[in-house]
This record gives C-alpha cells, sequence and structure tokens, in this order.
C-alpha cells in the first residue's frame, strides 16, 4: 500500500496602494492525486490532475534506493484542459524487492517539476532466469527440474546430453512467467553422467546441471 499525493492551497489578501505590476501567470499543472499498487507481478500507478495548462507529458522513474531514478516510460498530458484527468501506467517488470516511483511532469516550454516519492513492495517477484531445483541426482526413472521464469511468452529449450556431448533428447515449449515444474523420463537412458542444458532463446540465457543416472 502506498500514500497518495496531494496539493491544496488557501486564498490569501493583497492590500496595496499606488501602481504594481502582478505576475498572474497560471501554474501547468495542479496534482490531486498519485498513488499505485501490486497487481499480481506487475505494479500499477495512476495520478490525477485537477487542470492542465501548457502542460507536455509525464515521465515515470523507478529506483530500488530511492535515490538513483530511471526512466521506465513516458505519457502525455491532456494539455489545455481545465477538467479532471485521471492516468493510469502499468510497470510490468518491477524489480523484486522494494519499488520507489516518482513524475516528472514536463512543461511544453521545457520546464519540469516532480512529485513526491512512492514505494510498492515486490518482495519474492521472480526477476532472474534459473534453475531452482533438480531431483533426484542420481535419478532413476525420472528426474525433475523447477525453473524460474521472468517474463511471458518465453521459449524455452531443454536439452540433454550423453557424457560425449551427444545429444539424447530435445523440446522447445513457450512458457509464461513464473515458476515451471519438469519432469523427464529417463527409462530409455543407460546409467552414467548427463548434462541438462536449459536455454531461454528469447534472452539468449543459458543453464547447465549434471546429474547422473543410475
Amino acid at each position: 500500500m502506498v500514500n497518495n499525493y496531494a496539493i491544496s492551497s488557501s486564498g490569501f489578501n493583497l492590500n496595496f496602494s499606488g501602481t504594481a505590476g502582478l505576475d498572474c501567470a497560471i501554474l501547468p499543472l495542479e496534482f490531486t492525486e498519485f498513488g499505485g499498487e501490486k497487481v499480481k507481478d506487475q505494479n500499477l500507478l495512476h495520478w490525477a490532475t485537477a487542470r492542465e495548462f501548457n502542460a507536455s507529458h509525464f515521465e515515470i522513474e523507478r529506483s530500488n534506493d530511492a535515490m538513483d531514478f530511471i526512466k521506465i516510460g513516458d505519457l502525455k498530458s491532456g494539455n489545455n484542459n481545465l477538467e479532471n484527468q485521471i492516468y493510469q501506467y502499468w510497470d510490468k517488470e518491477p524489480q523484486n524487492g522494494i519499488n520507489y516511483y516518482r513524475l516528472k511532469q514536463v512543461d511544453l516550454d521545457g520546464t519540469f517539476t516532480y512529485t513526491k516519492t512512492i514505494a510498492i513492495d515486490n518482495q519474492g517477484i521472480i526477476t532472474n532466469f534459473e534453475l531452482q531445483k533438480m531431483y533426484p541426482n542420481p535419478a532413476q526413472n525420472t528426474i525433475n527440474f523447477v525453473l524460474a521464469i521472468p517474463s511471458s511468452n518465453s521459449e524455452i529449450q531443454l536439452e540433454i546430453f550423453d557424457s560425449n556431448g551427444k545429444s539424447i533428447t530435445q523440446n522447445i515449449q513457450n512458457y509464461q512467467k513464473g515458476i515451471q515444474n519438469f519432469t523427464q523420463n529417463l527409462s530409455s537412458f543407460s546409467k552414467g553422467l548427463y548434462i541438462l542444458r536449459i536455454s531461454n532463446l528469447k534472452t539468449g540465457q543459458v543453464i547447465t546441471e549434471k546429474f547422473v543416472k543410475k
């Protein structure tokens, strides 16, 4: 959960005599809300403005330490619109741990201001392509693999080689983001040492691990 960002203003009295010049420039934008929450493995950011005048766009920035921010996206503002505006932005690949967000509001003349920073807790999210577990090892008739896949629509290739480097079996399938479980039948394998090679064809990452058929 995060706290919303709000700006409020109050009136004032101005008394003067003689002549004076007043700069009555309209502020480009007024925020009324800025918040966000975790939705499964993604983060939804949302904010609202009360009016916009000469505003250009918003840049969405993220950090894992609340100090060094990087731009992860942008949205065009509803320029010259005095009505309430509501915006949403999905961070589809947040980092594991605490993600910090802020908005950079840019005017048409290039000047900009920042909102305050909000935080969303993404502890336990999958960010690395890795073989989490392989069991039993040594194996007899079957061996199981537990694979962490950090992005959706990943094309994963599983290959098994014998100790001489000969390919024994190969399989390619598309998998969604998450923890995937695999079972390989070894009943036709001879006893000995084998090498499992798992390739993420989407990213080019390769994992290799040895196991023994007994």
